[in-house]
């Protein structure tokens, strides 16, 4: 609603996590009509606006929420580019092919420090996919 409610526009809006962390906490229509409030906003500027989603690559009923990006892509009027794409997921058997794949899945730094590793036992790949449209 702030984001609406407001005069200035913005160039790019980006979706970092954002679906996967809403349907944890909120039922599908509460994310649709975010999503079309959002929609909206984009379809009514006269200016061009790129949309980026990042998410885990997993559909909403296993805890993700790259279902959402076709939501926001269809909603979309006159979008310039839509790239929908995603990265090779080592870390399990099988992922969601989510567009194209990227041709590597490495990190775009190196060396995470021990402790980090340790405490957080983070990934040492990418795993995600992404949804770029840009709306003339």
């Amino acid at each position: 609603d702030y984001l609406v409610q407001n005069d200035w526009v913005p160039d790019v809006i980006i979706f970092q996590y954002v679906f996967s962390d809403m349907r944890k906490n909120s039922d599908r229509e509460q994310i649709l009509r975010f999503i079309d409030k959002i929609v909206d906003f984009v379809n009514n500027q006269k200016k061009p606006i790129c949309i980026l989603c990042n998410d885990i690559n997993l559909t909403a009923d296993f805890g993700g929420g790259i279902n959402f990006f076709n939501d926001v892509a269809k909603g979309i009027s006159n979008p310039k580019n839509y790239v929908p794409a995603h990265f090779n997921n080592s870390n399990r058997e099988n992922h969601y092919e989510y567009g194209e794949q990227y041709p590597n899945n490495s990190l775009v730094f190196d060396g995470i420090p021990e402790e980090i590793m340790r405490i957080y036992n983070p990934y040492t790949s990418c795993a995600s996919a992404q949804m770029l449209i840009e709306r003339l």
